[in-house]
């Protein structure tokens, strides 16, 4: 079942991502925050927030989708689907350069 999910998650976010990158019309909302040369501390609050925040956004956009489910006119097609959702990830950035000898950063 989870990989059920990962397949269609992983579909849905590439698929916006290259409607959005060939320049099709409207395109999908698919954006990011990004950071590197945080600490542990600082990665550990934002990612308390994310979860936090993430989850008041899914719980909105499932319910405004319930509701909306709901009042469709009878005879109606209901032949669309959507898909919504929240990541994050963390992890060691092995790109950075190691400061220089001379450098002030150590």
């Amino acid at each position: 079942e989870m990989l059920s999910y990962f397949g269609r998650n992983l579909h849905d976010h590439i698929a916006a991502a290259s409607h959005n990158v060939l320049g099709e019309s409207p395109p999908f909302v698919e954006r990011s925050v990004h950071y590197g040369e945080l600490n542990s501390a600082a990665a550990a609050e934002i990612a308390k927030l994310a979860e936090e925040t993430g989850m008041r956004s899914l719980r909105e956009v499932n319910r405004r989708a319930l509701e909306l489910k709901s009042q469709a006119a009878p005879g109606e097609p209901k032949n669309r689907r959507i898909h919504f959702g929240i990541y994050f990830f963390e992890a060691p950035d092995d790109r950075l350069d190691t400061p220089d000898e001379g450098s002030d950063d150590a």
